[in-house]
């Protein structure tokens, strides 16, 4: 499955595949919920993504100003790379590899294994905790 969303294009989508790739520019939306093995998402100029589900492998590629929420996407394998001040929020079970340049930020849930290949400018990296639901 592949989605490329440009513009101002909001979509919400209830995905169930093995391989998916969410493409996102130019101030797009998407709400997902998923069920697969691999996702990959490219988000690129004020993009937006928010995303629930269940996977074995996770790669985020944000940045310029955009923001991955995937607090509630349980991933066992998560890659990240964030740069110009774009946001990521991620739930890795297994082990999470970070890339942070300029003033991104990085909040994980979960406890992983981290493994950081660049951390630079004044990135931030923030360890959450899933609130419940009451």
């Amino acid at each position: 499955f592949k989605l490329i969303n440009n513009d101002k294009a909001k979509l919400k989508l209830n995905v169930t595949t093995d391989n998916a790739t969410f493409e996102l520019n130019d101030n797009s939306k998407v709400e997902a919920l998923i069920e697969g093995n691999n996702l990959q998402v490219d988000l690129l100029q004020r993009a937006n993504a928010k995303v629930e589900g269940d996977l074995i492998k996770l790669e985020i590629v944000a940045d310029n100003n955009s923001v991955f929420n995937g607090r509630h996407l349980s991933s066992e394998e998560v890659i990240v790379e964030c740069d110009l001040n774009s946001k990521a929020y991620v739930n890795s079970v297994g082990q999470l590899s970070l890339s942070s340049k300029g003033n991104s930020e990085v909040f994980i849930y979960n406890f992983p294994a981290i493994t950081i290949t660049a951390f630079e400018g004044t990135s931030k990296l923030h360890k959450k905790e899933l609130k419940k639901k009451k």
